[in-house]
């Protein structure tokens, strides 16, 4: 397996073991003053803030990620000349909507799961919508390579057989989550290489005749239509998001940013010099990962602070 979505992987599961903590924080507890200490490796002054409270750490979640994945973008593309092929343009698009996915999941936990809204009667449960996600992301990835293999083999283009999907009667949320990042990881290391010409070989999709370019189209679409509709079953159902739960979901949309300009990097890149000064990919991320077990401490000590434990 390639060493950068791991790292990325990685990054992202120490991110949700933060938010199983920051999720208790209460509306109140948002408003006590931290001891943060602001530092950036543009100047590497530092310095007391004062005004930084409990919530403005948690936006500073969202703002650091921004800060470090403009960074990497600028790297990628104006130090090492990486850029982008159309295929992995679309893959980027599906992480985007990947973060957007994560942040309509916060605040929620096992015991929703298998909730059905009441009015009107029929909605899907949550199991459904995200084992939906899950069996769409492998069965999208699949049609593609199925389509590709046979345009470069000059064949002409039938239906891939279709087979049993799943609905995983047992998982649990997490369990979800590792499925919705093994497939993407996989369609991103399966699709990421298609040039150009591979984009239009001739496929299907709800039986209408399309090319590769538009399936690939189709995972973030398709993402972002569930997770209007998990918005949507929150609702119906009564799980509206706390105010930790809506800025821990910024960091989710930034995270989705931080993954999509890395689509498609080679792991060379995460030691390549950039010839100015600046820290290496894998410093950074390094740095993302430190930066927000900082971020989590200041909180923590806040809260122990003002004797208000960070979960009950």
């Amino acid at each position: 397996m390639s060493e950068l979505p791991s790292l990325l992987r990685d990054l992202r599961d120490e991110r949700r073991a933060h938010d199983a903590e920051l999720s208790a924080v209460t509306g109140d507890q948002m408003e006590l003053p931290t001891s943060f200490t602001f530092e950036t490796m543009m100047t590497q002054r530092k310095g007391e803030m004062t005004g930084a409270d409990v919530r403005w750490m948690f936006l500073r979640r969202f703002d650091h990620l921004e800060e470090h994945t403009i960074q990497i973008e600028d790297h990628l593309e104006n130090r090492f000349g990486i850029i982008q092929t159309q295929a992995q343009r679309y893959l980027a698009a599906n992480e985007v909507a990947r973060g957007d996915l994560y942040a309509a999941l916060m605040g929620l936990s096992d015991d929703d799961l298998d909730d059905e809204p009441s009015d009107p009667p029929g909605e899907w449960s949550l199991r459904t919508i995200l084992a939906h996600l899950v069996n769409v992301e492998r069965s999208y990835m699949q049609n593609c390579l199925w389509a590709v293999e046979k345009f470069r083999n000059g064949e002409p283009f039938s239906p891939m057989p279709r087979g049993e999907a799943p609905d995983y009667p047992d998982a649990t949320l997490a369990d979800f989550v590792r499925m919705l990042d093994d497939a993407r990881m996989e369609s991103n290391a399966q699709l990421s290489g298609l040039s150009d010409q591979d984009l239009r070989a001739p496929t299907a999709w709800m039986n209408m005749n399309c090319d590769v370019r538009f399936r690939l189209m189709r995972f973030a679409m398709h993402e972002r239509e569930h997770t209007a509709q998990i918005r949507k079953w929150r609702v119906q159902t009564g799980k509206p998001f706390s105010e930790a739960a809506r800025l821990q979901g910024m960091a989710w949309q930034a995270s989705g940013r931080l993954d999509a300009v890395l689509v498609g990097a080679p792991d060379d890149v995460l030691d390549r010099d950039s010839g100015d000064g600046e820290w290496p990919v894998r410093q950074i991320i390094a740095h993302i990962s430190n930066a927000e077990r900082y971020f989590q401490r200041v909180v923590r000590e806040a809260l122990a602070e003002a004797q208000q434990p960070v979960s009950a």
